[in-house]
């Protein structure tokens, strides 16, 4: 019998069961059951089916997602024809609880939402609707419509194209803007994917006297277009916003940046000068170097600096355009570099070939860092410039030192280490181990190792010793372009002793050694890691005893069992040992892992 948990913890414990499972967990009691039904039926999908006509019928209705209806929270209609809209009443009837609507129009002119009588949905807190360009949306109606929405406080509108190519796309403009915001004023989210319409400087005065909104405070907006009018605009109009972002509009023909004209750059500072405040209550952002139509955001972070706003959380992309976005970067960081305490930084798009790190600024409160680059990046300096840096995740990049062998005098606080699809080498890793004594958390996950030759002993040593691990996470590791597949980590048994003690017996190794591999079951293939038991570890001691000799010897094998990727079966794992063994030394390992989620 299922212990008698609150409903509270078994709701908690329900959602986070995979939905394929939570069916068979509703049937081991009678008290599971309402818990795990109520989670499998929280979100339901309508797609392309004429769900009206099957209301209609009357003996429909003891269909089982008609009859778990009241468990529904959130709904989606996803071209759902609506030429029956007598029945949509009946539907809103049925799922008069939901909390949650995705509504994506079905190309029909928009005639279904503004029949659909919204005002039914009483607990309906958030909304995204998804309309297609060819269709011009009546912004004025539209909003009218929401506003019978009594409880609605996130809301979404997307602006999708369903034709390759299609590029008349519809503009929304500061007077439409305003119009949403006075309509619905208790709105706390909005995210609008429609274009800015350019703000006339003649309507700059008027934007003067719009009457702020105070409930909103997370915006997102495309940085398709971007300029001081807008900031200007929604500086006035959003006083409380706490995140503010510009999404990518993914155009397909990009701007020249260098459409901005330089001569208005002093004009557009002064604009936002002239504002009594700034985004005052404004802790997270996330921007682009520039926006499409060239405009530079670092005239945003310049006012946040004029203002004294202290923004803690920042993501800056590259405006992706050749030439120029470091310069555009460090612009944007450098007055903002001070209160930063989280980072994400992704420069994936620049065509230079010096070290990010060269002019990399200093941060002396930064947190957390994520780094995103095809530039080089020197861990050193990262880390000299950081001094209470807790995590560290870097991207896409090739992981260097800017300096050998010098090591820092003082101790790094660092806790979390990700390099995530990138190049590094064993001078890296031992430099963190021996400047970051701190390390709990290591990921190493599609990591190419450079520099590196396996000895004659057939072992490579990626040695770590002043590393005491918590959690080690390992997937995809490669040596010159050739997956490592034998893995061996090492460990000193007695870590809890006194270092300072020189009469202390002499410490041991306790070594576990580890082979990935693929299993097939059927046509599904995944890869697995293996932990070798105590005479498989003792055959792979003896066998790089001998390692020039036996190596040779198995060559003349082939490939037998070799059937995807260069992976072995299992069965076949001793010939894997004639490429060599990683082994990974370490002070201590608590846990370790390897993540083959998304191999296959």
């Amino acid at each position: 019998m299922a212990p008698q948990l609150p409903y509270e913890i078994l709701s908690n414990i329900a959602s986070r069961v995979p939905k394929e499972k939570l069916i068979n967990c509703a049937l081991v009691c009678k008290h599971w059951t309402e818990a795990f039904l109520d989670a499998f039926w929280h979100e339901t999908k309508f797609e392309e089916v004429n769900i009206m006509k099957e209301m209609s019928t009357e003996s429909n209705m003891g269909r089982v997602c008609f009859k778990n209806a009241h468990r529904v929270r959130e709904l989606t209609l996803d071209c759902v024809p609506l030429d029956d809209m007598k029945n949509f009443s009946k539907l809103q009837r049925i799922y008069s609880g939901i909390k949650s609507l995705d509504y994506l129009d079905p190309y029909t002119a928009h005639q279904g939402f503004y029949i659909i009588n919204w005002g039914s949905w009483k607990l309906l807190s958030r909304l995204r609707m998804e309309f297609e360009y060819s269709v011009p949306v009546i912004f004025e109606k539209l909003f009218t419509k929401l506003s019978e929405l009594p409880s609605l406080t996130h809301l979404t509108l997307e602006a999708v194209s369903g034709y390759p190519g299609y590029d008349d796309e519809q503009t929304i403009s500061w007077q439409d803007i305003d119009c949403l915001h006075n309509t619905l004023p208790q709105l706390e989210f909005l995210k609008c994917t429609y274009t800015f319409e350019p703000i006339s400087r003649n309507d700059i005065d008027k934007i003067k006297h719009v009457t702020p909104v105070h409930a909103l405070t997370s915006m997102h907006h495309k940085h398709d277009y971007v300029d001081a009018s807008w900031i200007f605009y929604l500086a006035l109009k959003l006083p409380n916003l706490i995140h503010i972002e510009f999404e990518d509009g993914l155009k397909d023909d990009h701007m020249d940046p260098m459409s901005y004209n330089q001569k208005h750059y002093l004009e557009d500072i002064k604009l936002l000068a002239t504002l009594d405040q700034f985004f005052p209550r404004l802790q997270s952002a996330v921007t682009f170097t520039g926006s499409q139509n060239g405009w530079p955001f670092s005239i945003f972070y310049d006012t946040l600096q004029h203002f004294g706003v202290k923004i803690s959380n920042v993501r800056v992309y590259d405006c992706r355009f050749p030439g120029g976005p470091l310069d555009g970067h460090d612009r944007c960081m450098r007055p903002i570099s001070e209160s930063l305490q989280i980072s994400w930084q992704e420069l994936t798009f620049s065509h230079f070939h010096i070290p990010i790190t060269t002019n990399f600024l200093s941060y002396p409160n930064l947190v957390e860092l994520r780094m995103e680059s095809r530039y080089d990046i020197e861990i050193d300096i990262v880390i000299d410039k950081c001094p209470v840096l807790k995590v560290l995740n870097l991207y896409n990049s090739k992981i260097c030192l800017s300096r050998l062998p010098l090591y820092r005098l003082s101790e790094h606080p660092l806790k979390k280490l990700r390099l995530i699809r990138c190049e590094t080498n064993a001078h890296v890793l031992k430099y963190v181990s021996v400047c970051c004594k701190t390390l709990s958390i290591l990921k190493l996950s599609s990591v190419q190792l450079y520099g590196l030759r396996f000895k004659k002993t057939g072992q490579l040593v990626l040695d770590m010793p002043f590393t005491q691990l918590n959690t080690l996470i390992l997937f995809s590791i490669q040596l010159n372009c050739s997956p490592v597949k034998s893995f061996a980590i090492e460990q000193l048994d007695n870590v809890g002793t006194d270092q300072s003690n020189s009469s202390r017996k002499q410490q041991t190794t306790r070594s576990n050694w580890y082979h990935t591999s693929l299993i097939k079951t059927g046509k599904i293939s995944k890869m697995s890691a293996w932990e070798l038991g105590k005479r498989d570890i003792e055959y792979a001691e003896k066998y790089y005893q001998s390692f020039i000799r036996r190596k040779g010897y198995e060559k003349k094998f082939g490939n037998m069992g070799q059937y995807r990727g260069g992976y072995l079966q299992k069965r076949f794992w001793k010939r894997d040992l004639q490429l060599g063994t990683l082994v990974l030394r370490f002070k201590s390992v608590k846990n370790s892992f390897f993540d083959f989620g998304r191999f296959c």
